[in-house]
């Protein structure tokens, strides 16, 4: 039994395909190589849990805890966005290995404290 010869045109999918596939992975290593850069890590008093402060384009914070090598998002800011950056004045204080506050402190609005569990 004889196997048919690949065509011209088989190869060139194939080529394309594969070159679509390292495109979409290097895509995906920019993307995450940029956000991790502006990530606040922390860890807990003893080591145990590390967790991350993003912020959104309107300057919300997003919390995310490491689990592996995943970051899954447990905690997102539901107010309204701020004109200016807030970074700054957000502060972060372990209550315990699985407990966070969170603080708002910038003199001009009223002070936002939040607890999460993690």
């Amino acid at each position: 039994m004889q196997t048919k010869p690949i065509t011209d045109k088989k190869k060139r999918i194939l080529n394309i395909i594969v070159l679509l596939a390292i495109l979409a992975v290097l895509v995906y290593s920019v993307v995450f190589l940029l956000w991790a850069n502006t990530l606040e890590i922390y860890h807990s008093p003893m080591k145990q849990t590390t967790i991350g402060i993003d912020y959104d384009l309107v300057s919300r914070p997003v919390i995310y805890q490491k689990e592996g090598v995943v970051w899954r998002k447990i905690w997102e800011y539901e107010g309204s966005g701020l004109n200016e950056e807030t970074a700054p004045y957000w502060f972060l204080e372990w209550i315990d290995e699985h407990t966070i506050a969170l603080h708002y402190r910038d003199g001009d609005h009223p002070d936002e404290n939040y607890t999460i569990n993690l």
